[in-house]
C-alpha cells in the first residue's frame, strides 16, 4: 500500500510527499493527517447560509443571470431550507424590484414569486344629459 500511494497522488502532492523528511510519520493515520491538514485549503467546501448573504445582483446585470448566480451557490449548501434561501434572494435584489418580489413571498423555491394580479372592475360611465 505505500508502494501504490505516490502513484495515486498528483504533481503537487507527490512533490510535498518527496519534500518530507525521511521518517516524518509513524503510521497512516499521522501521514493522512498530515496531508490533510496540508491540503485542506485546496479543497472546494460545502457552502452555508451566509454565502448566500454575500450574493448581490449587479447593476445591468439580466435577472436570470442574478437567478442562476444564487441557484449555482444553494446547490452547493447542504441542508438549507427553502426559508433559509428565500431570505437572501430577495435582500440581494439591489438593482432589480425587490419589493416585487416581497410582496407576493413565495412558499417554496419551486413556486412563482409573483403576487396574482387581480383585473380592474370595469366602470360604466354614466350618460345622464343636461336639459
Amino acid at each position: 500500500m505505500a508502494n501504490y500511494f505516490p502513484v495515486v497522488l498528483d504533481q503537487a502532492g507527490h512533490q510535498w510527499l518527496l519534500g518530507l523528511p525521511e521518517d516524518s510519520f509513524g503510521s497512516w493515520e499521522e501521514l493522512r493527517q498530515a496531508f490533510i491538514d496540508n491540503f485542506i485549503a485546496t479543497c472546494e467546501q460545502p457552502g452555508n447560509k451566509y454565502n448566500l448573504e454575500r450574493i448581490w445582483d449587479k447593476k445591468n446585470e439580466p435577472l436570470h443571470d442574478y437567478i442562476r448566480h444564487f441557484s449555482d451557490m444553494r446547490l452547493k449548501i447542504p441542508k438549507i431550507s427553502h426559508d433559509e434561501a428565500i431570505s437572501p434572494f430577495i435582500k440581494g435584489l439591489c438593482f432589480h424590484e425587490a419589493s416585487y418580489y416581497a410582496k407576493g413571498r413565495p412558499r417554496s423555491l419551486n413556486s412563482s414569486p409573483r403576487p396574482k394580479i387581480m383585473p380592474m372592475p370595469m366602470t360604466q360611465k354614466s350618460s345622464s344629459a343636461k336639459t
